[in-house]
């Protein structure tokens, strides 16, 4: 099975259960593995944090809403945010460090 996501990928929550949680930016941090996720039965997770602490998702614990950084999500409910294998990524060359006049 291919998966979505990977270790590091940052990425859009564009499946829900509860509303409040699509769209959310979050980066993969580790896989949970094979997790029975609700009714659709056993689904990979991936452990993700959003990338603010005052940016939360939202999970239904023991009945309670809970508001959490970091929390499982399944990888069919993520998209990876990264360009496209054909696209080259340009990178910021860093200035050279200067060297110190001897006057």
């Amino acid at each position: 099975m291919a998966l979505n996501c990977r270790v590091g990928d940052l990425a859009i929550t564009v499946k829900c259960e509860i509303p409040e949680n699509l769209g959310r930016i979050v980066r993969v941090v580790a896989s949970n593995g094979i997790e029975h996720w609700s009714d659709y039965g056993p689904m990979h997770t991936w452990e993700v944090e959003t990338l603010s602490q005052s940016d939360t998702l939202t999970y239904v614990i023991k009945g309670k809403l809970c508001f959490k950084s970091k929390g499982p999500v399944p990888d069919a409910f993520l998209r990876p945010l990264r360009p496209p294998a054909d696209e080259p990524v340009e990178l910021q060359a860093e200035p050279a460090p200067t060297e110190p006049s001897l006057a």
